[in-house]
């Protein structure tokens, strides 16, 4: 519904141009040894979520699946010019695939082994993407290990690079909205869904809407 430009899809490598200034651009380049992907599947430490019951693989729009207590399955996308959106994304459905994998085995098929609701599985994902994930203590931890893999980001210090993750603005694209801004995705997305099934607006009409509430 609302036509925006995006970057290629890619393995990814990250840059910032101007240290002084947390909206930068990011410049592209390619991690031709795959090292992030590499990271995220064999580094359970990241996330925490054991792979030996799941797995994570490459996809269009990031998922989690659970197919059963010992199956598991997270999916991420890779930007070449965003290196926090595989990194967030992963987080993010990492969260879900704990709560998946906290599940109680024994009980799986009864209620008492199946989530409480899609609210508390979607509370557990951004507490993870956004409470730890953009938290001084994760990077702490993390930030030196991504500055091994990715030796340009070593003139980047923690404070200038938590200021980057943990800016608020306007953007287009839902699941990497910033905390300021996510909720009001799920507003608009609302308030235009509700107009439709109130038939206050025809179907013809949404992208016009879409654009003029945006």
């Amino acid at each position: 519904m609302c036509a925006t430009k995006r970057p290629k899809k890619g393995s990814f490598h990250i840059k910032f141009e101007n240290l002084q200034n947390i909206d930068e651009e990011y410049c592209k380049h390619s991690d031709k040894n795959d090292s992030s992907k590499k990271e995220f599947r064999d580094n359970e430490s990241f996330t925490t979520v054991e792979f030996n019951k799941g797995r994570i693989d490459t996809t269009t729009h990031p998922f989690c699946v659970g197919l059963g207590p010992c199956d598991t399955r997270l999916t991420t996308r890779y930007l070449l010019n965003d290196f926090t959106s595989s990194v967030f994304g992963v987080l993010h459905e990492a969260g879900h695939g704990l709560y998946e994998q906290g599940l109680p085995e024994t009980h799986h098929g009864l209620p008492s082994g199946n989530a409480v609701s899609l609210g508390i599985h979607e509370s557990q994902s951004r507490l993870w993407e956004n409470h730890i994930g953009r938290s001084r203590p994760f990077w702490t931890k993390w930030l030196p290990r991504a500055q091994e893999l990715f030796p340009h980001l070593a003139a980047i210090d923690l404070d200038t690079f938590l200021g980057a993750v943990n800016r608020a603005e306007k953007s287009f694209i839902r699941v990497e909205a910033d905390e300021a801004t996510y909720d009001l995705h799920i507003l608009l997305r609302f308030e235009i869904e509700r107009a439709m099934m109130n038939q206050e607006i025809q179907v013809a009409e949404i992208p016009d809407i879409w654009n003029q509430k945006f």
